[in-house]
This record gives structure tokens, sequence and C-alpha cells, in this order.
């Protein structure tokens, strides 16, 4: 059989393990930047809720 340039074939165990420890740390952290994102968006409508109350009690 001739060696192909990676050492380890694709029903390795170890190799289909590394990939999948390294599929779940790239959807760790994305799913972690999903969720700052979306508190920094709740916290940016808050801000925008208060000034448009603070507005519309200024004007009544």
């Amino acid at each position: 059989m001739p060696r192909c340039a990676r050492s380890r074939w694709p029903g390795d165990p170890m190799t289909h393990q590394s990939l999948a420890d390294a599929e779940v740390a790239r959807r760790m952290e994305s799913a972690a930047q999903a969720a700052a994102a979306a508190e920094a968006a709740r916290q940016q409508a808050e801000q925008i809720r208060q000034q448009q109350a603070a507005q519309q009690g200024g004007t009544r």
C-alpha cells in the first residue's frame, strides 16, 4: 500500500477524535461569540427603549 502524505488514515480513531474535538471547540467558540453578540444587542435595545420612553415622557 502506498503511504499518503498524512500518516493517519481516515478510519484512524485518533484523527477522528482530534477532528471532533477541534469541531466542538470551534462550535463552542462561535456559540460564545453569538451569546456575547446577543447580550450586546439586548443591552442596546434596552438603552434605545429607555431613551424613547424618556423622550415620550418629555413631550407628553
